[in-house]
């Protein structure tokens, strides 16, 4: 019984290694940003929206009813995320 429990133990871990995950890329920047809840910095518009997400309610995994984009920059001291909904 203990090795079928350690077998199955390897299998599960490598399972869960095998899977892909997802990567999100940040932007560095020299510029200065203005937190005000607003993205009309220059730097906003050349990056890459993040797309991918899924809908967690009502139905886990689907597809998003709205459309959701984000973006990341960073400087010397910050990490910014950028959202539009």
């Amino acid at each position: 019984m203990n090795k079928f429990i350690y077998y199955l133990s390897i299998l599960f871990a490598t399972t869960l290694v095998a899977q892909e995950r997802p990567e999100v890329k940040a932007i560095r920047t020299n510029l200065t940003i203005k937190v005000d809840g607003l993205l009309d910095e220059k730097i906003w518009e050349n990056i890459e929206p993040i797309t991918q997400f899924i809908q967690r309610l009502p139905q886990d995994g689907a597809q998003p009813t709205e459309k959701s984009e984000m973006r990341i920059i960073y400087d010397d001291n910050y990490l910014y995320f950028g959202f539009t909904f």
